[in-house]
């Protein structure tokens, strides 16, 4: 329900102190093979260049320093999510040049352009902790769908590491909000992480600069 997931949003947004939020009109496309892929109205069936064109209109609209889109997996292999990565990426080197997207505002170059990335230890470490609890394999997520072997393949080294260790109840807050998605996902395994370890694998968040 795209009224539900809008309400989640907001509300992570709220715990997060967001102060905007700017939707591009598409909706969510599933994993890859889903029925929701399979909608024409889905972000992975849009015109690349009309995707980038938005993202570019906002960075000159807001003049962001900093822009922070996903890495080439997509964190997770969501088709979005890499999707978002190759448009985010082509409007941040757009947005500088006055011959591209006339119409879409002023040129404005934010300073650098980050991936969200994910160590490897922290992947590592959810792997022993699989097997460690005799799960079946190392799939989780509302489906099943997010494959914790294929996400450690891909290794993006971090460039940035920030602590928000003070901030984690906060984060923890607004990740409850998104109930959809958490509902029947098992997803209570971080929270299986002893005390001990928690604070060196989830305190940090971790970015690599690539511009």
């Amino acid at each position: 329900d795209p009224r539900l997931r809008g309400q989640e949003l907001r509300c992570a947004a709220d715990k997060l102190g967001l102060t905007g939020l700017h939707y591009l009109g598409y909706r969510d496309s599933g994993m890859t093979g889903s029925l929701e892929s399979q909608d024409p109205r889905a972000l992975v069936n849009a015109n690349a260049d009309e995707v980038t064109r938005k993202l570019v209109e906002l960075i000159r609209t807001i003049k962001p320093q900093i822009v922070v889109t996903h890495d080439p997996f997509g964190g997770y292999g969501h088709p979005d999510h890499i999707f978002l990565h190759h448009q985010t990426t082509a409007a941040f080197q757009a947005a500088g040049d006055p011959t591209k997207y006339p119409d879409a505002g002023a040129p404005y170059r934010p300073q650098k352009l980050y991936w969200h990335v994910f160590p490897k230890a922290l992947f590592n470490f959810l792997i022993k902790a699989s097997r460690l609890f005799r799960r079946n394999n190392n799939k989780f997520g509302r489906n099943n769908d997010i494959d914790i072997d294929e996400i450690a393949k891909y290794d993006y080294p971090p460039t940035t590491r920030i602590d928000i260790w003070r901030y984690y109840t906060i984060k923890q807050e607004a990740s409850q909000c998104h109930i959809s998605q958490l509902s029947g996902s098992g997803g209570g395994m971080m929270d299986r992480i002893p005390r001990l370890f928690r604070r060196s694998l989830l305190g940090y968040e971790h970015y690599r600069l690539v511009d």
